[in-house]
């Protein structure tokens, strides 16, 4: 199984996200990957986000430059939680969850591509109720699920539920 978390920009809560759902689901035994271009410290870094995904509970964490890296992982058949937006150039998730932080401006233009794959939204709550871009086609916030969560937690009992039943788990 593969769930993907991305978001619309950096720094919206995307790696509190993934470590919420790797320690609210701990039977999943989460293999965690983080496809990033950027520079980010060695793995074994002790606050990498690799590293907060081991200790979350994930059962092996990576840190990959391209999601084509991806595929191995993917095929030692274990539940893959990937950090990425990214990835949905090259495979289809059995489930997409896009972090939204309304107080963060910036929308990427490769997150707004990805709307229509969105199956749920997980919104960041910093006091605003409403995204603030006017830009992005109507409807798109409107029609999809919607759960709100607040730091340090990045989770609710809902968005369990929710990842639980779509991913079977």
């Amino acid at each position: 199984m593969l769930l993907v978390v991305g978001g619309h920009s950096r720094n919206t809560g995307k790696t509190g996200v993934v470590v919420a759902l790797i320690e609210a689901l701990p039977d999943a035994r989460w293999t965690a990957v983080k496809i990033s271009p950027h520079y980010h410290q060695a793995d074994s870094g002790a606050n990498t986000d690799t590293a907060r995904f081991l200790a979350a509970g994930a059962v092996r964490s990576h840190l990959i430059d391209t999601p084509e890296a991806l595929g191995p992982i993917l095929e030692s058949g274990e539940n893959v939680i990937a950090e990425s937006n990214r990835v949905l150039d090259f495979l289809k998730p059995d489930l997409y969850l896009m972090v939204l932080d309304f107080s963060v401006l910036d929308f990427k233009e490769s997150a707004a591509k990805r709307l229509d794959s969105v199956d749920a939204f997980v919104v960041v709550g910093r006091g605003i109720r409403k995204p603030p871009w006017t830009d992005l086609p109507a409807g798109w916030y409107e029609r999809k699920p919607k759960f709100f969560v607040a730091p340090p937690a990045y989770m609710t009992p809902e968005v369990v539920e929710f990842v639980r039943s779509k991913a079977g788990l």
